[in-house]
């Protein structure tokens, strides 16, 4: 998927989930990447599962204003999401998983904000980042499970562990190292069980990740 335009502050251009309705970008393992928002701005994607694609699952570059809110990106050979040179980015209450090279990629985008997300059993990091990235980097009231490591690269040095990215960064102070507690994944349902340590463990208290069924 490619928009073909960017918005505007005031009208970005949407792309929801409404209800209790699914919609889901399948590339059937073989299309490169799910949702190419490259050369715009303004974008608001929210409630959309991205899976099996070649490629990222999301990817932004060259842009700004885009925000990626209860999205499932899973079993993509790229990188769940990636932000390339983007200004003012933002990704809250996702779940990026099973991806072959990462959750999330943030390269040149200083200011990001990332609170409310589940990093779960990515092949590579679940955040990478370099130096110019962390500047103003919002991270927190995530969860990175224990089996899923490491947890973040910063410019190129492996931290295994939420706690080790809390001690190079100071970011993600309340975020979680526990395992999700999905109602069915396996069935492809990654809802939150009722005693799931992720419910009000997010930003106002909410759940961390998509939904709470």
């Amino acid at each position: 998927l490619i928009p073909e335009n960017s918005g505007t502050a005031d009208r970005p251009i949407r792309f929801l989930r409404r209800g209790r309705d699914k919609v889901v970008l399948d590339g059937g393992g073989k299309r490169g990447v799910g949702m190419d928002l490259s050369g715009r701005s303004h974008i608001l994607v929210r409630g959309i599962i991205v899976r099996d694609f070649a490629g990222d699952g999301v990817r932004a570059q060259d842009g700004e204003g885009v925000r990626i809110e209860q999205a499932i990106v899973t079993t993509c050979g790229g990188v769940g999401v990636t932000a390339s040179a983007v200004k003012d980015f933002a990704l809250s209450r996702s779940l990026l998983r099973d991806n072959k090279a990462g959750g999330l990629l943030l390269e040149r985008s200083p200011g990001a904000a990332v609170a409310g997300n589940i990093f779960d059993r990515n092949g590579g990091p679940g955040i990478r980042c370099e130096e110019a990235s962390l500047a103003e980097l919002y991270s927190d009231a995530n969860a990175f499970p224990p089996s899923a490591r490491p947890s973040a690269l910063l410019a190129g040095k492996e931290l295994p562990t939420l706690a080790a990215w809390q001690e190079a960064t100071g970011l993600d102070r309340d975020s979680v190292a526990a395992e999700p507690g999905y109602r069915d994944a396996e069935g492809g349902d990654f809802s939150l069980r009722a005693d799931s340590p992720l419910i009000g463990r997010g930003p106002l208290a909410r759940p961390i990740g998509p939904y709470l069924r």
